[in-house]
Protein backbone atom coordinates (compact mmCIF):
# COMPACT_ATOMS: atom_id res chain seq x y z
CA UNK A 1 0.00 0.00 0.00
CA UNK A 2 1.91 3.37 -1.06
CA UNK A 3 0.43 5.30 1.52
CA UNK A 4 0.77 3.11 4.34
CA UNK A 5 2.79 5.32 7.17
CA UNK A 6 6.18 3.66 8.45
CA UNK A 7 8.37 4.67 11.16
CA UNK A 8 11.74 4.58 11.01
CA UNK A 9 15.06 5.66 13.06
CA UNK A 10 17.48 4.93 10.47
CA UNK A 11 17.78 8.62 9.27
CA UNK A 12 19.40 10.07 6.73
CA UNK A 13 20.55 13.88 6.14
CA UNK A 14 17.38 14.70 4.15
CA UNK A 15 15.52 12.95 7.85
CA UNK A 16 17.49 15.58 9.67
CA UNK A 17 16.72 18.69 7.44
CA UNK A 18 13.21 17.83 7.32
CA UNK A 19 12.99 17.83 11.15
CA UNK A 20 15.18 20.57 11.73
CA UNK A 21 12.59 22.53 8.93
CA UNK A 22 9.26 20.91 10.49
CA UNK A 23 11.03 22.35 14.17
CA UNK A 24 10.76 25.97 12.51
CA UNK A 25 7.17 25.90 11.36
CA UNK A 26 6.08 24.75 14.92
CA UNK A 27 8.10 25.44 17.71
CA UNK A 28 8.40 29.26 18.80
CA UNK A 29 12.26 28.24 19.85
CA UNK A 30 12.90 25.78 17.56
CA UNK A 31 16.09 23.17 17.38
CA UNK A 32 18.59 24.23 15.18
CA UNK A 33 20.21 21.21 12.61
CA UNK A 34 23.17 21.53 14.52
CA UNK A 35 21.32 21.35 17.85
CA UNK A 36 19.66 17.89 16.34
CA UNK A 37 22.63 16.52 14.89
CA UNK A 38 24.61 16.74 17.94
CA UNK A 39 22.25 15.46 19.98
CA UNK A 40 22.01 12.55 18.09
CA UNK A 41 25.66 12.22 19.48
CA UNK A 42 24.30 12.10 22.80
CA UNK A 43 21.76 9.69 23.62
CA UNK A 44 19.18 11.05 21.63
CA UNK A 45 16.98 8.70 19.03
CA UNK A 46 14.66 10.41 16.57
CA UNK A 47 11.73 8.37 14.74
CA UNK A 48 10.51 9.50 11.67
CA UNK A 49 7.22 8.89 10.00
CA UNK A 50 6.93 9.25 6.18
CA UNK A 51 4.36 7.18 3.39
CA UNK A 52 6.46 6.18 0.13
CA UNK A 53 7.22 9.78 -0.90
CA UNK A 54 6.39 12.06 1.99
CA UNK A 55 7.64 12.71 5.16
CA UNK A 56 4.67 13.22 7.78
CA UNK A 57 6.07 13.65 11.28
CA UNK A 58 8.92 13.17 13.85
CA UNK A 59 10.17 12.28 17.60
CA UNK A 60 12.83 12.48 19.89
CA UNK A 61 13.23 10.68 22.70
CA UNK A 62 16.13 11.23 24.99
CA UNK A 63 17.39 8.56 27.11
CA UNK A 64 19.84 8.12 30.04
CA UNK A 65 20.26 4.99 32.24
CA UNK A 66 16.62 3.83 32.40
CA UNK A 67 15.01 6.83 32.13
CA UNK A 68 13.27 8.74 28.87
CA UNK A 69 12.60 12.07 27.77
CA UNK A 70 10.66 13.08 24.56
CA UNK A 71 12.17 16.27 23.51
CA UNK A 72 9.94 17.31 21.05
CA UNK A 73 7.03 16.03 18.47
CA UNK A 74 5.63 17.92 15.20
CA UNK A 75 3.28 15.86 12.83
CA UNK A 76 2.57 18.39 9.50
CA UNK A 77 -0.28 20.50 9.53
CA UNK A 78 -2.34 18.27 6.65
CA UNK A 79 -1.22 15.12 8.21
CA UNK A 80 -2.44 15.96 11.93
CA UNK A 81 -5.17 13.80 13.50
CA UNK A 82 -4.53 10.66 11.07
CA UNK A 83 -2.92 8.75 13.49
CA UNK A 84 0.88 10.21 12.96
CA UNK A 85 1.85 11.09 16.25
CA UNK A 86 0.26 7.82 17.90
CA UNK A 87 2.82 5.62 15.38
CA UNK A 88 5.97 7.87 16.91
CA UNK A 89 4.80 7.77 20.36
CA UNK A 90 4.24 4.07 20.25
CA UNK A 91 7.65 4.01 18.42
CA UNK A 92 9.17 5.56 21.46
CA UNK A 93 7.40 2.83 23.96
CA UNK A 94 8.90 0.43 21.70
CA UNK A 95 11.92 1.38 21.97
CA UNK A 96 11.49 2.17 25.70
CA UNK A 97 10.84 -1.36 26.76
CA UNK A 98 13.47 -2.90 24.41
CA UNK A 99 15.95 -0.75 26.30
CA UNK A 100 14.59 -1.81 29.55
CA UNK A 101 13.60 2.05 30.40
CA UNK A 102 11.41 2.68 33.22
CA UNK A 103 9.39 5.54 31.72
CA UNK A 104 8.64 7.97 29.18
CA UNK A 105 8.49 11.88 29.85
CA UNK A 106 7.69 15.03 28.22
CA UNK A 107 6.74 18.59 29.15
CA UNK A 108 3.38 19.97 26.83
CA UNK A 109 2.01 23.75 27.38
CA UNK A 110 -0.82 23.78 29.37
CA UNK A 111 -2.95 25.59 26.62
CA UNK A 112 -2.16 22.20 24.01
CA UNK A 113 -5.38 20.25 25.14
CA UNK A 114 -4.76 18.45 21.68
CA UNK A 115 -1.37 16.92 22.90
CA UNK A 116 -2.83 16.50 26.11
CA UNK A 117 -5.64 14.73 25.62
CA UNK A 118 -3.50 12.46 23.19
CA UNK A 119 -0.98 12.11 25.73
CA UNK A 120 -3.35 11.10 28.38
CA UNK A 121 -4.60 8.85 25.65
CA UNK A 122 -1.23 6.72 25.66
CA UNK A 123 -1.37 6.37 29.31
CA UNK A 124 0.50 9.25 29.93
CA UNK A 125 -0.02 10.85 33.68
CA UNK A 126 -0.11 14.24 34.75
CA UNK A 127 2.90 14.34 37.16
CA UNK A 128 4.03 17.89 37.90
CA UNK A 129 3.79 21.91 36.43
CA UNK A 130 7.19 23.33 35.87
CA UNK A 131 6.79 27.05 36.07
CA UNK A 132 7.20 29.59 33.31
CA UNK A 133 8.62 26.56 31.21
CA UNK A 134 7.84 27.94 28.19
CA UNK A 135 8.34 31.59 26.77
CA UNK A 136 7.14 32.83 23.50
CA UNK A 137 4.92 33.21 24.64
CA UNK A 138 5.50 32.75 28.58
CA UNK A 139 3.61 29.65 29.65
CA UNK A 140 3.70 26.72 32.05
CA UNK A 141 4.66 23.05 31.29
CA UNK A 142 2.41 20.35 32.90
CA UNK A 143 4.83 17.28 33.04
CA UNK A 144 3.95 13.98 32.08
CA UNK A 145 5.08 10.17 32.32
CA UNK A 146 4.02 6.81 31.25
CA UNK A 147 5.77 4.20 33.32
CA UNK A 148 6.72 0.95 32.21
Amino acid sequence: MENEITVTSDLDLWHIDFIAETEKQNFSEPWSKNSILESLAHNTKFFVAQTADTLLGYIGLNFVLDEGYITSIAVIEEYRKKGVATKLIKACFDFAKENKLSFVSLEVRTSNKAALSLYEKMGFSKEGIRKNFYSKPNEDAIIMTRRF
